[in-house]
């Protein structure tokens, strides 16, 4: 009564337990490939050398499998060869344009090759057929969703690559830092939103609120990298230790947690929107919405209300 998931011609894998299900091979040649994939994973994810030996062996008794090819593709990607990598892509996709993850590595092709366009469609397809449920494996779905917004972010859909970020981190994708700091994914829509709140309602911010001024001394202070652009950040009203408390930037927020000790911490907005805001004379108070347990105060001097304001702004826009 489970999800069987293709893997080979006539070889299936039950999602719930991996028991192998076979609908029409010969014994014989259906447990030498059940061996064959058994070798394959024990390679390892390194020795993609032997991993292609194996693949191979498995093409020549079935070469009509698209998941086999799409794993030849992974194996050369894994090698830098970008030129297999795409081949084998596009060869798996004439044997199946059913599942998502063959679609998905030709967005990941198109994404290394910085054709925005193609990454867009194939991007768009494994995202399509990975909500059917039309998909070779099971927990990819981050993968597909963050590879999406990549493409998103880079042929100008950057409020649709922000929502792509979010249903990546809701499927528990493992590296959400690298689509926020590395990528700057949803940048574009975030600097819009933060501009067009901040035009309204920041002419009234104090001489601590610093608008593109000393810019090299927030990174310094609050580690922001040199990537992210700092929109606005604010000084606080302390004699003593850093001068700068709290930055907002294209990418993130970050700010030094006042709580317990002085560290320095970055809230990317898929995790910023999950936040209660409020203000406790000049500090800001975020605690999680869901873990209370979880809270962050950032000492911004008097102009705490307004600050906060603008934040609980910028929540509901996103």
């Amino acid at each position: 009564g489970k999800l069987a998931l293709v893997q080979m011609t006539n070889i299936y894998a039950c999602s719930n337990c991996g028991e192998w299900i076979n609908t029409g091979l010969d014994q014989k040649t259906f447990d030498k490939m059940i061996s064959l994939f058994a070798d394959y994973n024990a390679a390892g994810d390194k020795d993609y050398h032997k991993q292609i030996r194996i693949l191979n062996q498995m093409v020549s008794i079935d070469p009509y499998c698209a998941q086999i090819y799409m794993r030849l593709g992974q194996a050369y990607g894994n090698l830098n060869d970008s030129s297999q990598q795409l081949s084998y892509y596009l060869k798996a996709l004439e044997m199946d344009n059913r599942d998502a993850l063959v679609h998905n590595g030709l967005g990941v092709c198109y994404n290394r090759a910085g054709n925005w366009g193609l990454a867009y469609e194939y991007g768009k397809k494994a995202y399509d057929r990975m909500k059917q449920g039309s998909i070779s494996r099971v927990n990819n779905e981050g993968i597909i969703c963050s590879n999406y917004s990549i493409a998103l972010e880079k042929t100008n859909r950057s409020m649709e690559a922000h929502k792509m970020v979010i249903e990546a981190n809701k499927y528990n994708y493992s590296n959400m830092r690298g689509l926020v700091l590395d990528w700057g994914i949803g940048s574009q829509y975030y600097k819009r939103v933060i501009n067009d709140i901040a035009s309204k309602d920041c002419s009234r911010y104090s001489k601590n609120v610093q608008f593109n001024k000393d810019k090299e001394a927030c990174r310094s202070v609050l580690g922001t990298g040199a990537a992210p652009v700092i929109i606005f950040a604010v000084a606080g009203e302390r004699w003593l230790g850093p001068a700068y408390q709290f930055a907002v930037t294209d990418r993130c927020l970050f700010f030094l947690n006042n709580s317990n000790t002085k560290d320095k911490y970055y809230m990317a907005y898929y995790d910023f929107i999950t936040y209660d805001i409020q203000y406790s004379g000049k500090t800001l108070v975020f605690t999680g919405k869901i873990n209370k347990n979880i809270v962050y105060k950032i000492e911004v001097g008097k102009d705490a209300p307004l600050i906060c304001k603008f934040l609980n702004e910028l929540q509901t826009r996103l």
